[in-house]
C-alpha cells in the first residue's frame, strides 16, 4: 500500500506533518509501484529509471548523480515476517532543494530520524 508523507522538522520543534509538499519538506514514500514512481519522477523532475531500481529487493548500496540530484541507495535493517532480521533497499534523493526517501517496504528505523527528539532539520538546504 503506497504511503506518501510530507514532513517538516527543525531540531527545536516537534515534527510537522503536511497534507501536501511545501519547500523545506522531507518526502517519505513507502511501497510505491512503477506507475507511482513515474508520477513522482514527473512531479519532482527525477530520473524514473533510477527510481524503478528501488523495486528490486536485491538492490545494492551505491550513489549516482543525475541532473544535480544525488541518488543514494542504502540498505536498512528490518524485521521480516518470520521474525528474523533482514535488509531492504532505501533510496535517498537530495540536492539543495529536495529530500526524498523511497522504500519498497516499511522501515521502522526511519521513525528514529523523524521523532521529536531528532536533530534533523528539513528547513536547511543540503550543502556539499
Amino acid at each position: 500500500m503506497l504511503m506518501v508523507e510530507y514532513i517538516q522538522k527543525s531540531p527545536d520543534q516537534p515534527l510537522n506533518k503536511l497534507k501536501k509538499y511545501e519547500q523545506g519538506s522531507w518526502i517519505i514514500v513507502t511501497e510505491p509501484d512503477r506507475a507511482e514512481l513515474k508520477k513522482l519522477a514527473t512531479k519532482f523532475n527525477l530520473d524514473k529509471y533510477t527510481l524503478y531500481d528501488i523495486l528490486d529487493p536485491d538492490e545494492v548500496p551505491r550513489i549516482e548523480r543525475i541532473d544535480y540530484k544525488d541518488y543514494l541507495f542504502v540498505r536498512f535493517a528490518r524485521d521480516s515476517k518470520a521474525g528474523k532480521m533482514s535488509t531492504s533497499p532505501v533510496l535517498i534523493i537530495f540536492n539543495n532543494d529536495i529530500m526524498i526517501t523511497v522504500s519498497n517496504k516499511p522501515i521502522n528505523s526511519l521513525n528514529t530520524l523523524t521523532g521529536d527528539e531528532s536533530n534533523i532539520n528539513t528547513y536547511e538546504p543540503m550543502t556539499y
